[in-house]
């Protein structure tokens, strides 16, 4: 494998790299307590949260795919994600009120407050589940596409991103990913404004010809009317962006948790709008990185090597086309990617682990000093195992024609688990009359539907989520009501 990486290049990504660390190390001088490491104090200022739940969104998979899939296709996709203010404004509506009313670290927490213990059981574990599948597969792709142009083995890089985020998440804990997530964003965005710019500068009549011959290709489309469910037609994606993006930021540690470290339900609603509301510009942003990259070799065929699937185009372009110092600004804005996925990733487990299994089931009466030990412990557990797995993943995988369905597989998974859990915490929050007999029958009918959809209709991916969150509610609601369970008043629980 051939090296189009520069010393330069390597200067700028190891410089990036070690910024990280010293971050950690600063912070990790405040995390005296389990208050601390889990949620900042609570005290985190507004904005930096809302950027840093943009960055756990965006990982570096979403950084390489989105140029790659306007590339090779159109604009339909960014549809999907313009529903992310519908979804922040839903949450703001009900779901925040309804957890920032109990002073909770877990989300889960609210499940047991309205079900039973065994159902905050239930979502924290199903949580912990995909997390760690996320886990691997964020550190897997992304070391495979580093492969390709540093030449350096699979192995490493993801032994380089899993030891560094693991390293600086044990110092400083939602804190030090905070703010490594706003640094992060800064260097995702500014990576690709700068891609975008010297894409433009290197076709004949800059940003208008780019515009001229995206159009003339329809890259610029927006909708389709296909009938074919399977398709990315308008009306899919629409009720699929809502769904989708309800399930992570109703139900998903990851993000809720951040609504905690803000000091008030006021920070916690402007950090929600800003993070939903970023989602647009950069939306735009990326597909065109994509149309420009499309424009580029449409002008120039004879740069493009046969056979470069298209969610390789971007990183492709970049080693080959890009200045010595340049594509290593890049190279780390694509670890910055992945990099901001996991630390958020590390930190949510561990407080899910702590608070909703050690403390909740198994001892109570320790110190806090003991309890931030044990997370700082289960946080280096969780990212020696994820990084083994997303080897083991690398080594089973490498060479295989069939790798991206290991991708899609675990999408449909997600989509499985996550869409049922979403739909737990729906009924929670929107009817007082479900009981935990009822979710119980609503997740297994959810489940079941789901594995269906999958394996015998030709269902668009997008719309496991919606599916799974209707028949959970509509399920556990009616099963409720079959077999009522007395119950305590909403306000009492």
């Amino acid at each position: 494998m051939q090296n189009y990486f520069h010393f330069i290049d390597w200067t700028i990504l190891v410089v990036y790299l070690g910024s990280m660390v010293g971050l950690g190390a600063y912070f990790s001088r405040k995390e005296s307590s389990t208050e601390n490491f889990f949620l900042g104090g609570r005290n985190m200022p507004w904005w930096a949260v809302g950027i840093s739940i943009f960055a756990t969104q965006l990982s570096a998979i979403t950084y390489i795919a989105i140029p790659g899939r306007a590339f090779e296709t159109d604009w339909s996709w960014a549809v999907f994600n313009m529903g992310a203010p519908i979804v922040g404004l839903i949450v703001i509506l009900f779901f925040l009120p309804a957890y920032r009313a109990r002073r909770i670290t877990s989300v889960y927490e609210f499940l047991e407050a309205r079900f039973s213990p065994s159902i905050r059981a239930y979502g924290a574990l199903t949580f912990v589940i995909m997390q760690m599948g996320r886990i691997a597969i964020v550190l897997y792709l992304p070391a495979l596409v580093l492969y390709e142009v540093t030449g350096l083995p699979v192995e490493w890089m993801i032994m380089v991103m899993g030891i560094l985020v693991t390293f600086y998440t044990v110092l400083g804990g939602i804190e030090v990913v905070i703010w490594t997530d706003v640094v992060q964003t800064v260097i995702l965005i500014s990576g690709a404004v700068l891609a975008l710019i010297l894409i433009c500068m290197q076709v004949d009549g800059g940003i208008a010809e780019v515009i001229s011959i995206g159009a003339q290709n329809g890259k610029f489309q927006l909708a389709h009317f296909d009938p074919a469910v399977s398709k990315d037609i308008l009306w899919f994606l629409l009720i699929g962006a809502i769904f989708t993006n309800l399930v992570p930021y109703a139900s998903d540690q990851t993000l809720v948790q951040r609504y905690f470290t803000t000091s008030t339900e006021k920070d916690a609603r402007r950090c929600l709008w800003l993070s939903v509301w970023i989602v647009i510009p950069s939306t735009i942003l990326f597909f065109f990185v994509g149309t420009s990259l499309y424009a580029f070799y449409f002008v120039h065929p004879e740069l493009l090597k046969e056979g470069v699937e298209w969610d390789r185009v971007f990183p492709y372009f970049i080693v080959r086309q890009m200045p010595i110092g340049v594509s290593g600004l890049l190279i780390a804005a694509i670890f910055a990617g992945a990099m901001s996925s996991l630390d958020s990733s590390l930190n949510s487990i561990s407080t899910v682990c702590v608070t909703d299994f050690y403390k909740r089931f198994i001892n109570q009466q320790r110190n806090d000093h003991f309890y931030l030990s044990l997370a700082r412990w289960i946080t280096v557990i969780m990212g020696a195992v994820g990084t083994v797995i997303a080897i083991w993943v690398a080594r089973r995988l490498m060479g295989n024609p069939d790798q991206k369905g290991a991708w899609d597989f675990f999408i449909a998974i997600q989509g499985i688990l996550g869409g049922g859990l979403a739909g737990i915490f729906c009924v929670g929050v929107f009817t007082h009359k479900a009981n935990w007999i009822g979710v119980v029958g609503g997740v297994i009918i959810s489940a079941i539907v789901l594995i269906f959809v999958k394996y015998n209709l030709e269902w668009h991916s997008q719309t496991y989520a919606a599916t799974g969150i209707l028949v959970a509610f509509a399920a556990s609601y009616i099963i409720s009501r079959a077999i009522p369970l007395k119950q305590m008043p909403l306000s009492d629980q």
